[in-house]
Order: C-alpha cells, then sequence, then structure tokens
C-alpha cells in the first residue's frame, strides 16, 4: 500500500482527496483552514480493511 493523506475540515464533507505527498496535504489543510474559516487536519492512512465475499443463496436447492 503506498503511503498517502487526506484533508479533513472540521464540520464539512468527507475527505474526498488523495494526497501522494504530506508537504502537498498540509499546503492544502493550509488553504482550507483559511477558505472555510475552520480547522483543516491532515490524516495519515495508517491501514486498510479488506472486504471479504461470502456467498449466500437466496434460493434453497435440493441436488438429486
Amino acid at each position: 500500500m503506498e503511503r498517502f493523506w487526506m484533508v479533513y475540515v472540521e464540520d464539512k464533507a468527507s475527505p474526498r482527496h488523495k494526497h501522494t505527498a504530506f508537504e502537498l496535504a498540509k499546503a492544502e489543510a493550509e488553504r482550507l483552514a483559511i477558505v472555510e474559516g475552520e480547522r483543516a487536519y491532515v490524516l495519515e492512512a495508517v491501514g486498510y480493511a479488506r472486504p471479504t465475499t461470502v456467498w449466500e443463496s437466496l434460493t434453497c436447492t435440493k441436488e438429486e
């Protein structure tokens, strides 16, 4: 997994853009803090969860 950072502004929508360098995320946080008049946090991804696939049949069939 490649490292990335996202910027979260308090009381605003969830972050959507992945920054590939901390410096880019920091600059964006500074810009958004001024524009939005709110704190802007730089968040670093520390891991991830993968979904598992489980097959569940909606019909009951009996093989004969």
